[in-house]
């Protein structure tokens, strides 16, 4: 322990001795109470109609991240677009419209 840490622990234990409070009651409190939580959790989560919730949330969580990773691809090409200049000019010419689209695919 560094003496930042120590000294925290010292405070505490001078803290809980000046005013007379046990903690241990609390903890132990909180251990069974975390106890109870995990089982009624376990047999909850284990029944045929919360898989059925699990199922159908996991293919909606599924859902919203394709369209997440869409509109990150949006982003993208719309960063890319800005940095491309093509006019309409006769004088361009496939090569480089191409040549400015790959630039601006490397800038994004």
């Amino acid at each position: 322990m560094n003496s930042k840490e120590e000294w925290i622990v010292q405070f505490s234990r001078l803290f809980k001795s000046h005013v007379g409070f046990d903690t241990d009651p609390y903890l132990d409190l909180h251990e069974l109470g975390m106890e109870i939580y995990s089982e009624a959790m376990e047999d909850t989560t284990t029944t045929k109609s919360s898989q059925n919730l699990f199922n159908m949330v996991g293919s909606k969580f599924q859902e919203m991240s394709a369209l997440a990773l869409f509109n990150l691809g949006n982003v993208h090409m719309n960063k890319a677009r800005k940095s491309i200049v093509i006019t309409e000019d006769d004088n361009t010419s496939k090569e480089s419209v191409s040549e400015q689209v790959q630039i601006g695919f490397e800038f994004s």
